[in-house]
């Protein structure tokens, strides 16, 4: 599929009608429709629905979300336009490492309960490296980068170093039947209020953080990656402590 062109207007990347599953798939269908959760409910006209998901190509991608008061200052609500970024920036190409964060902020606690029931909390993985990651299942390039990201789970797992997938605003449903499709073994809480990813600095879907064992911010990647990739894993396995 071509990516789309940069001459079409944002209303046309909406559909008239629901997507089928397939639509939203990378690979294999979903076996039943997926759901959204509070985030995309009760939006204006031209944005994105539960009913009205943006049409995307395979195209490298991002999903943006923006900040409006549509229910206070500061609440997140999906914008109906994805931005098309540069290949460099997005592509999962062998060599796409991850940026560095000159300020190195502290990570912003979270506290969220997983699709297993377990709660899940930044704190918890205090004196390890953490691989932070914002991910939706109508999300192409999230739903792209999963794989990759099991394959450096099943490397650094034992080596002391966490991975975590925070789903932003779907519900518990949805993601069981995500997991259906693409099972997964590293965590996968639930921000189903936005309100965790309020507070983390990122602009779309994915992003991912990678925290030091102090709990700054020291790496960013906007976009999809190969989680896999050797040198990437690398920069993650340098922040361990000795």
């Amino acid at each position: 599929m071509q990516p789309a062109s940069n001459s079409a207007s944002p209303n046309s990347l909406l559909p008239t009608k629901p997507l089928s599953s397939n639509q939203l798939s990378i690979d294999t269908p979903l076996k039943r429709p997926l759901r959204t959760g509070p985030l995309l409910k009760s939006l204006g006209r031209g944005q994105v629905t539960p009913t009205q998901e943006p049409r995307v190509s395979r195209s490298r991608s991002l999903v943006v979300l923006s900040r409006k008061p549509a229910f206070g200052i500061g609440t997140f609500i999906l914008s109906a336009l994805l931005l098309i970024l540069a290949p460099a920036a997005m592509a999962a190409e062998p060599g796409a490492l991850l940026t560095p964060l000159p300020d190195q902020p502290d990570a912003p606690a979270f506290e969220l309960v997983g699709p297993d029931e377990r709660v899940y909390r930044l704190a918890d993985f205090k004196g390890q490296p953490l691989i932070v990651n914002f991910w939706a299942t109508w999300c192409p390039p999230c739903r792209a980068e999963m794989p990759s990201m099991q394959r450096a789970w099943e490397q650094i797992e034992a080596e002391g170093i966490g991975m975590i997938a925070i789903n932003v605003g779907e519900d518990v449903e949805t993601v069981q039947a995500f997991l259906e499709q693409v099972p997964v073994s590293f965590p996968l809480p639930l921000d189903t209020d936005s309100k965790v990813t309020q507070r983390w600095p990122m602009r779309g879907l994915p992003t991912t953080f990678v925290v030091a064992p102090d709990g700054r911010l020291v790496y960013k990647a906007t976009g999809e990656r190969e989680w896999d990739d050797p040198a990437l894993l690398e920069q993650v396995r340098a922040l361990k402590v000795e």
